[in-house]
């Protein structure tokens, strides 16, 4: 390992990432009966500790590599909250109840983000700030940007990312630059940009799910309506004071 991360194959990566979840997961047994006895404690070890451990490992190993024990994590995490809270399996499952829940505390959420999305975000976001820096300081990286001829899998990961980002909405799509534009200069901040991006895009069609527009009035509704204040008006039944 250096500086925490696995170095070696695939293979040790992603039993790396099996084993810090498996030992994360009887940290959550924990944190779930002290949450059961102080709800408000409960919340905050697993908001600040606990989600924020997952976080850091995809740092360290990319979702790609050791998808399914990430979504383990995930899972987990839901359920310990879902514990603590309240939650029905039924709500829990519900698809807006998960949005919510992964929208950050400053849009009403709990910050429990899929780590598939996260993942895609952290992967684009890293490279943007750093790639014009190496292609610029080491010419065997000429190419690093080629999408033609480029055939290596770090390189076609990076583009499923791109893509998976571009299909978020117009939002994240106006954030995004373009490969070619992150050869030319860095993109610091690039990952957060997105995430506010994203959850504002996920806000935005939740309240839509939960607060449709009322139904447009029809033309002949409204003249009725109109026909109906003004015979109420001439009749002396409505007046301006009481409208």
């Amino acid at each position: 390992r250096i500086v925490g991360g696995p170095i070696g194959t695939a293979e040790f990566a992603k039993d790396f990432v099996r084993t810090i979840v498996d030992s994360h997961r009887q940290r959550l047994l924990h944190v779930k009966s002290l949450g059961c006895v102080n709800a408000q404690v409960g919340l905050l070890l697993l908001h600040y500790c606990c989600v924020n451990r997952i976080n850091f490992l995809q740092q360290l190993v990319p979702y790609s590599l050791a998808s399914e024990h990430y979504d383990t994590a995930f899972e987990d995490i839901l359920r310990t909250h879902q514990a603590i809270v309240g939650y029905t399996d039924e709500q829990l499952d519900s698809g807006s109840v998960r949005i919510r829940l992964a929208l950050p505390h400053s849009l009403g959420g709990q910050n429990i983000t899929n780590p598939a999305i996260s993942g895609d975000i952290a992967g684009v976001g890293c490279f943007a700030s750093i790639v014009s820096n190496l292609v610029r300081t080491i010419p065997g990286l000429a190419n690093l940007g080629t999408v033609v001829g480029a055939p290596a899998p770090r390189w076609n990961m990076l583009l499923k990312q791109w893509a998976s980002i571009m299909a978020r909405g117009n939002d994240v799509a106006a954030v995004l630059p373009s490969i070619a534009q992150t050869l030319n200069a860095p993109f610091p901040h690039l990952q957060h940009k997105l995430l506010d991006a994203a959850n504002n895009t996920v806000l935005n069609d939740l309240l839509a799910k939960l607060c449709p527009p009322p139904p447009a009035h029809t033309y002949q509704e409204d003249a009725a309506l109109a026909a109906l204040m003004r015979s109420q008006v001439g009749s002396g039944a409505l007046s301006y004071k009481t409208m």
